[in-house]
């Protein structure tokens, strides 16, 4: 699979392949099985993300008690810029990858990014077999990438529940356009 992660390392983001990515976070306790997966563009990084990124560790952990302890680490998939340019069209994206992933490693809940290329993130979520997917609630009903996956782990999907006013990028999107919606945006 090609793309690559990402993780802090003394207050330093580290660029890495996603093998070494994985190298480090089981040095850090975690194994497969125990990764946490949420993803997304990330563009226009906006207070409803920062709710899922902060929502994703908690709720998760809530969900396997049989754990003396833990040791579940949260993985982010970003798409790259590629990828939001195809699904969401032209001039897109806004914030360039390198800020995305700073701007997402810096949650103290997120263990490491991976950047994927593609408009899905199945190849990186097959490598890494998460335990659980987290996602937003407007994502409940719909079919999510790598469910199964999470599934044959012993896990599942988790839906964080939205908080009513906060900012989406589809509202950010409307008030910058005067309410027209990009009509390329093939990502909801």
């Amino acid at each position: 699979m090609r793309g690559f992660g990402a993780v802090l390392t003394e207050g330093r983001m580290k660029m890495s392949t996603l093998e070494e990515l994985l190298s480090i976070i089981f040095e850090r306790g975690s194994s497969l099985g125990s990764i946490i997966w949420t993803n997304g563009c990330f563009d226009l990084f906006h207070a409803g993300h920062a709710h899922l990124l902060l929502a994703a560790e908690r709720m998760v952990r809530k969900k396997d008690v049989s754990r003396s302890r833990s040791t579940f680490s949260l993985v982010v998939g970003v798409n790259s810029d590629e990828s939001i340019a195809g699904l969401k069209g032209p001039g897109r994206p806004i914030i360039p990858l390198i800020d995305r992933v700073y701007m997402v490693l810096c949650h103290r809940s997120v263990a490491g990014v991976v950047v994927f290329e593609d408009d899905t993130p199945i190849k990186a979520i097959r490598r890494i077999r998460p335990r659980w997917i987290v996602k937003g609630a407007d994502y409940a009903g719909k079919e999510v990438v790598g469910a199964e996956v999470a599934e044959e782990v012993g896990g599942g999907v988790v839906f964080v529940p939205l908080l009513g006013k906060l900012a989406s990028t589809s509202k950010i999107e409307a008030k910058i356009l005067g309410g027209k919606r990009n009509s390329r945006d093939k990502s909801k």
